[in-house]
């Protein structure tokens, strides 16, 4: 059976994200546009899409080599579009995929977008990104390893992946224009707590424990999973990928489509830093509705278990939270302790593998042990194209064999075995005892 074309894939895909999105069309001459641009001498775009007021101009490939000069005519496409005279529906007619009953909807448009997807690994290799274009919000580039995860996500938790795929493409501001509000909740508060340390360093945190809806959660909740899309708001990386066998587990043991159902552990969660006067003045704790204002270290899986029940459980179900407010507002700080947190809660659990604490580690926690650090060492080998090990160790890629076509290297043995290597060395450097 042949395989499905990307462009029905990603079409489909954006869709079932809520995206208005329009495919196949047909080529059309420039000079139809009205555009001071001169090349290419006809416009092509794979997908148009539309979400609130941003349009997206979406590319897909599947070609090994030549990336680099296909996003430059893909970007020659895009200015021919910017620069027309036409309004955006005008524009709209010429494009064959798009029904005549949508067209005036591009009106509504107030800014593009671009999006180019290519499932070559030549992305990776050439570490080929949007700034090489001169461009740093209006381009993205999603390469193999995003593609995998996007869709993986989107089948777990279903329309909920739009929120992490809008905050990548860095246009919730222009699209979430409800989220500006915010919520107050009831609480039970424990003060100057030490959650963790790291390398002998603790910082001091409140801890609140309050209830919410699922229904507001799942809206808010960014998990910084370390498979996840880059987003320029995270900085530190540790959370594994959920499961979706998983999450249906839940759904059908526990949960049994019943609203008053609740876990009696709750997810903890990371605060956003609101000022002391805020909470005191009315003896709640406000978070804004807004994706991102809250990040999850542990629950994922009990909170998107709700993805697919109806609409009045995720309203009406109760979800215990444990929220940690640190003392500190620098989120790079904040990311490392969240991760050494998230490690503290999992470590002795087998559902997290060995092999993510080794990879996080040392980045994400700033971790000196000589496991931390082999971990690092495997990461710089697999990560590195000039390297003879590069691209054949477990990473970030979820189902990209490595480059010889192999399975990838279990990086837990590796790194066992490497640990003693780096023992050695930190202990007796030329002989002497460090």
């Amino acid at each position: 059976m042949p395989k499905e074309p990307l462009i029905n894939v990603v079409g489909r895909l954006l869709t079932n994200l809520g995206f208005e999105a329009y495919w196949p069309n047909h080529s059309i001459d420039i000079l139809k546009l009205k555009t001071q641009n001169t090349k290419p001498d006809e416009i092509e775009i794979d997908i148009i899409a539309k979400l609130g007021n941003v349009g997206f101009l979406v590319e897909t490939t599947t070609q090994k080599e030549g990336n680099e000069g296909k996003i430059e005519k893909f970007l020659l496409k895009y200015n021919a579009i910017k620069n027309s005279k036409l309004s955006n529906s005008e524009i709209a007619k010429f494009f064959s995929g798009i029904p005549k009953d949508k067209i005036k909807n591009f009106d509504e448009i107030k800014e593009w977008r671009l999006i180019y997807i290519g499932t070559s690994p030549e992305l990776i290799y050439k570490k080929i990104k949007s700034e090489d274009f001169g461009f740093k919000n209006e381009l993205k580039i999603i390469n193999i390893d995003d593609w995998f995860y996007i869709t993986k996500l989107a089948d777990a938790i279903g329309e909920y992946a739009k929120f992490e795929l809008i905050s990548f493409l860095e246009v919730e501001h222009l699209i979430e224009k409800n989220y500006v509000d915010e919520r107050k909740f009831d609480f039970y508060r424990v003060k100057n707590r030490e959650i963790t340390e790291i390398n002998g360093d603790s910082i001091k945190a409140d801890i609140f424990l309050f209830s919410s809806s699922p229904e507001f959660l799942l809206k808010l909740c960014r998990v910084p999973r370390f498979y996840g899309l880059k987003d320029s708001d995270v900085n530190v990386y540790y959370q594994r990928m959920v499961n979706k066998n998983k999450l249906e587990d839940i759904r059908k043991k526990f949960i049994k489509d019943r609203d008053n159902r609740s876990f009696p552990t709750p997810i903890t969660i990371i605060l956003p830093a609101v000022p002391e006067e805020e909470i005191i003045k009315e003896n709640k704790f406000p978070i804004k509705m807004k994706y991102g204002s809250i990040c999850i270290i542990d629950g994922q899986h009990r909170l998107y278990s709700y993805t697919e029940l109806s609409e009045r459980i995720k309203k009406e179900a109760e979800i215990l939270v444990n929220g940690i407010k640190f003392h500190i507002e620098d989120p790079d700080k904040i990311g490392k302790f969240s991760a050494k947190t998230f490690i503290d809660i999992n470590r002795e659990q087998v559902k997290v593998k060995t092999s993510l604490f080794y990879l996080i580690a040392y980045d994400c926690m700033g971790d000196t042990s000589n496991e931390a650090i082999s971990g690092k060492i495997i990461s710089l080998c697999n990560y590195d194209s000039n390297s003879p090990l590069h691209d054949l160790f477990e990473g970030r890629a979820l189902g990209r064999k490595s480059k010889l076509m192999i399975s990838r290297i279990n990086v837990t043995e590796v790194t066992n075995k490497l640990s003693k290597i780096v023992k050695e060395l930190r202990e007796n450097p030329n002989g002497k005892k460090v």
